[in-house]
């Protein structure tokens, strides 16, 4: 508070102290010049003013002395506005201690109403809140405009939701009202959104929006023709036939192609187009045969143009037989007696149908051959490349490269590398690790680009499947499949909780991390369990299933559902995958399922091909397990599930190989089959069925 000393209380400083007295009687009412009563024996400072005396009431704000005691605007001046105690410093105070002055003093507030001098927290200014305390002093304890107050809905049926029309804000629940609203029949306990629609009622069971919509309880199944071939095949479970959905039973097994219905014109051996899958494949329907001098069987069919006259050639690798290679076209042989090159006889046997074919390594502008060799006391175990335009008998002596750190090789798979600009060999070892190796195209041996190191942690083998962009990000997925143990998950990579049983087998998306330059640096993106070989030993492929330009992921499983290790294809669309909203699946979360229906119908996805011609290699080619000698031609992908019967060819009796190609060089992928039983009587045969320009 502002105080300011006259020229008068410095002056008086200098007189001695006189008794009130004395002053009175030596007051001269002649002296009083302002007939205010007072003279300045007598304390007046402005002896010219009747307003300024010693009895006058101090004015604010005025520039005077009013009262003359040598204060300016002194505390309890009378003209002064009301101050309240202000003991918490919240700018507001208690209005039974007051003061009045013309500035604000220490540890008082302009304003009153605190009812609350202790808590700084607590004035009319406060926002109330539940705590049973009343914060913004209007007498009420947590009404219901409390900051923090709930919606509470009424609750009359006693379902435990409530009716939203009716809502009202507390700070606790009142009697008969829920926290929980979104009942659309309040009068009904079995009308809420967590009841079950059903199709025996006329109201909103569900409170959804719609009265017995699609898949209600008591639905029945109707189908659409929504490929407009005249044929229903598309199901929906409904209350009753709508416009679109009328028909009873399906009669289309492909209701997304027009040109696939009963009674269809066939325009393709490979594909079935008429509805009836039960019809075989026509083995005998073949138009070139090739007949094999040895007993062994024929693991390896690699077709590839190994001479640079621009007709693709034949390699054969069978156990305990050296590979060897026959000029093209096929159709110049009908034995292997005439060949123009042999790769070594492996003495353990899996180098003569362990192959891989490896873009140019040489500068010749040819592909060129990779041999698992397990080797003995004259050569060493390892990978051994060789030229294609080496001809003759060759020996490991002949190798362009070999890579004998890289054994044992358990399965060796050649993908694009990651940037997409050239080819790397993905080795996978005993222990739960794939090498990566960047190939060169000079004739030199590949170098070490990294390990990808269990990266489920599993501990098994590890499994390269594919490397494909699966996100559209540009940027290829690597998925490589691996076991894991069979049980109740306590130490699996992100399963939902420790007592979930869990399947036996695992295949992982790996993508780079966001922002690395290093293709090694991966990350787990996603992880799909399924019970036995999901994606294993190359069952996995990519292709756009749906149409939305986004490859999709299809994989195999070698248990699944219509019967015990039946096997069977799952698809998973990429869009799908994205959207989860966690860090796995499971085989049953598929977006397509296409099962086998009999003991190890289903085993792997062999091949890709387009042997019809139109440039898409979309028709898989599934081959079934030891139990089984048939397999199957599928090129339909419906959503759902379906019966590998219902969506594919079945090819009896029959072996197919993972490279096909064009065997008669007329521009269409051709059907490479293994025939015969391996015997004296019935030795092995290659059959070709020529791909068809549709």
């Amino acid at each position: 508070m502002r105080r300011r000393l006259t020229q008068r209380l410095r002056a008086s400083r200098l007189l001695p102290t006189l008794s009130a007295a004395a002053l009175l009687a030596c007051n001269n009412t002649k002296l009083d010049q302002d007939g205010d009563g007072f003279t300045e024996l007598t304390g007046d400072c402005d002896d010219l003013n009747a307003n300024i005396h010693p009895d006058a009431r101090e004015v604010c704000y005025n520039g005077i002395d009013d009262n003359c005691n040598g204060i300016e605007d002194e505390e309890d001046a009378t003209s002064g506005r009301v101050w309240y105690a202000d003991l918490d410093g919240d700018n507001y105070g208690d209005e039974g201690i007051t003061i009045e002055a013309c500035e604000q003093p220490e540890n008082y507030a302009p304003n009153k109403w605190d009812c609350n001098e202790s808590d700084a927290s607590i004035n009319p200014d406060a926002v109330e809140v539940c705590d049973s305390v009343d914060n913004d002093c209007d007498g009420q304890v947590d009404e219901a405009s409390a900051e923090d107050a709930q919606i509470w809905y009424p609750d009359r049926d006693g379902d435990g939701y409530g009716d939203d029309a009716n809502e009202r804000r507390a700070c606790e629940a009142p009697a008969g009202y829920t926290s929980v609203g979104g009942d659309c029949g309040d009068l009904d306990p079995l009308q809420s959104p967590d009841a079950i629609e059903d199709c025996r009622t006329e109201a909103d069971d569900d409170c959804d929006g719609e009265a017995n919509e699609e898949d209600a309880y008591a639905c029945t199944d109707y189908y659409a023709d929504l490929d407009g071939d005249g044929f229903a095949g598309t199901a929906a479970c409904l209350c009753g036939p709508t416009a679109l959905y009328a028909a009873t039973e399906p009669t289309d097994c492909d209701d997304a192609r027009s040109d696939v219905y009963p009674g269809a014109p066939i325009t393709s051996r490979f594909a079935v187009e008429d509805c009836d899958a039960a019809a075989s494949f026509d083995l005998d329907d073949f138009d070139h045969s090739i007949e094999l001098d040895h007993i062994a069987f024929p693991y390896a069919v690699k077709i590839f143009d190994a001479t640079g006259d621009g007709i693709d050639d034949l390699l054969v690798g069978a156990q305990f037989y050296a590979p060897v290679l026959l000029e093209g076209p096929v159709t110049d042989h009908t034995d292997v007696s005439n060949t123009i090159a042999s790769l070594p006889q492996d003495p353990g046997s899996v180098g003569n149908y362990w192959l891989t074919l490896l873009p140019d390594q040489d500068g010749d502008g040819l592909e060129d051959v990779l041999q698992h060799y397990q080797g003995d006391e004259s050569a060493a175990s390892g990978l051994y490349v060789y030229s294609s335009a080496d001809r003759g008998a060759l020996s490991t002596d002949n190798a362009l490269w070999t890579l004998e750190e890289a054994w044992p090789a358990n399965l060796v798979r050649l993908m694009t590398s990651a940037d997409g600009a050239g080819a790397e060999l993905l080795v996978s070892q005993d222990t739960a690790a794939i090498d990566i190796y960047t190939l060169q195209s000079d004739g030199s041996a590949p170098t070490l680009l990294g390990t990808v190191d269990d990266p489920m942690g599993f501990g098994n083998a590890l499994y390269p499947t594919l490397r494909a962009d699966l996100d559209g990000d540009g940027v290829p997925e690597l998925v490589a499949s691996q076991a894991t143990s069979y049980g109740w998950a306590t130490d699996l990579h992100d399963t939902p909780s420790s007592d979930t049983f869990v399947p036996v087998h695992a295949m992982a998306i790996l993508e780079q991390y966001p922002g690395s330059d290093d293709p090694m640096d991966l990350e787990v993106r996603h992880i799909i369990y399924g019970w036995s070989r999901v994606g294993a030993s190359g069952g996995a492929v990519a292709q756009d299933l749906d149409g939305d330009g986004l490859l999709d992921l299809l994989a195999t499983e070698a248990s699944y559902m219509l019967e015990s290790n039946s096997g069977a294809v799952m698809a998973f669309y990429a869009d799908s995958i994205a959207r989860r909203d966690r860090f796995f699946s499971y085989v049953s979360d598929a977006d397509a399922v296409y099962s086998g229906d009999a003991q190890q119908d289903l085993n792997s996805i062999v091949a890709q091909a387009d042997l019809d011609g139109d440039g898409d290699a979309a028709m898989l080619v599934l081959g079934p397990g030891t139990l089984n000698d048939h397999m199957w031609l599928m090129d339909r992908f419906p959503a759902g599930h379906h019966r590998m019967d219902e969506v594919a060819r079945q090819v009896p009796r029959a072996q197919a190989y993972r490279h096909q190609g064009d065997a008669n060089a007329d521009g269409t992928d051709d059907l490479v089959l293994q025939t015969g039983r391996g015997t004296a009587v019935e030795p092995y045969v290659l059959q070709f069925y020529w791909g068809e320009r549709l």
